[in-house]
């Protein structure tokens, strides 16, 4: 547990020596994963399962160290928290990378337009499947909702195209950025 002070303007200051320790831990855990998801790949490969396996690699949230007078996650809805990794390993697909905005709710659609592509309309799908993508390199971009009230007010964000809103839920707005020239 990190003791804090907070000046009048609510914003959390931690110490050089907090935040460093904050940072070293994250490293750690990340290393921690690296390790074991390492394990586990090297395992399906020795036991030929690599050639028969769906493996989906992603993240709930990352983390912020400070970025916008923040720490961990929860209370704001910046890129260093809702941009997070995607990995997703098909047996036969070629390796790319893409650099559309998609979100994880379009990850649960991409399965079942993999494994049930004759029922996919019987789903009720939120997202959309990311099979185009992945086969053809094509992907309209929708519209990316997040929303936060953890440890703060509830507040939302909405990514279109390259614009993204950051707002309370009374509607108070916190940012309205371009995301081409402020990322």
């Amino acid at each position: 547990i990190y003791e804090s002070r907070e000046n009048k303007d609510n914003v959390v200051i931690l110490d050089k020596n907090q935040l460093a320790e904050m940072k070293a831990n994250y490293d750690g855990e990340i290393a921690f994963i690296d390790y074991y998801f390492g394990d586990f790949i090297e395992y399906l490969s020795q036991q030929k399962l690599d050639e028969k396996t769906i493996v989906i690699f992603t993240s709930d949230h990352g983390e912020e160290f400070l970025d916008h007078g923040g720490y961990w996650h929860g209370s704001t809805l910046y890129d260093e928290l809702i941009k997070v990794p995607l990995i997703i390993y098909f047996p036969d697909s070629q390796s790319q990378i893409y650099k559309q905005r998609i979100s994880t709710i379009d990850i649960f659609p991409t399965l079942i337009d993999r494994l049930d592509k004759d029922n996919y309309d019987k789903y009720d799908l939120t997202g959309q499947s990311l099979l185009s993508l992945i086969e053809t390199g094509r992907f309209e971009e929708k519209p990316i909702f997040s929303a936060t009230a953890f440890r703060c007010r509830l507040k939302y964000s909405l990514i279109s195209y390259n614009k993204k809103i950051i707002k309370y839920i009374n509607g108070d707005i916190i940012g309205l950025y371009n995301l081409n020239n402020d990322p």
